[in-house]
């Protein structure tokens, strides 16, 4: 008759030997004491170590600092229209009687958000201030801006100017004539 105890699990030994853990350190001396030991260091600072989208968001930040350069005007028009991008169409600075819609178109390079165009519309016969108008990019930027001032019924015949000012600062001062 077998008794119940061989068929039972005694569970107060380990159901394994400590000679079979990671590395039986008694049989295969220290040589492989310090492999054992140096692989769980390196896994461990392995599992420390930041990844690589760090180090290329730094390496992102230090080429916007290289290829940032000076925002620049490359030209300022008083123009009939512009077109789908914002560039001049008939520029002229002689205007006829019944004109309603006047446009300055502004060519531009690596404006930022912290950038900034101004215009003041000015009356120059009368000495008014018809109208202010403001730009800054959302993003870094290149292209054309027009700023553009309508009246109701028509311009009244007389000399007009457009002040534009570059992050405060008056650039340039272009005048134009409604007959």
């Amino acid at each position: 008759m077998h008794s119940n105890m061989d068929n039972k699990t005694n569970f107060n030994k380990p159901a394994f030997s400590k000679k079979y853990l990671c590395c039986s350190f008694k049989k295969s001396g220290p040589v492989l004491f310090l492999i054992c030991t140096f692989s769980l260091f390196f896994i461990a600072l392995l599992s420390m170590t930041p990844g690589c989208s760090s180090a290329s968001i730094e390496i992102d930040k230090v080429q916007d600092i290289i290829k940032k350069t000076n925002p620049e005007i490359e030209e300022i028009v008083i123009c009939k229209d512009v077109g789908i991008d914002f560039s001049p169409l008939e520029p002229q600075d002689f205007f006829p009687a019944g004109t309603n819609s006047v446009y300055l178109s502004v060519k531009f390079k690596y404006f930022t958000p912290d950038d900034n165009l101004k215009v003041e519309w000015i009356y120059a016969d009368a000495q008014k201030n018809i109208s202010s108008q403001e730009f800054s990019p959302d993003v870094l930027s290149s292209g054309y801006h027009s700023f553009n001032i309508k009246i109701a019924d028509a311009f009244p015949a007389g000399q007009y100017r457009a002040e534009v000012y570059f992050n405060g600062q008056l650039i340039e001062v272009l005048g134009f004539t409604v007959e």
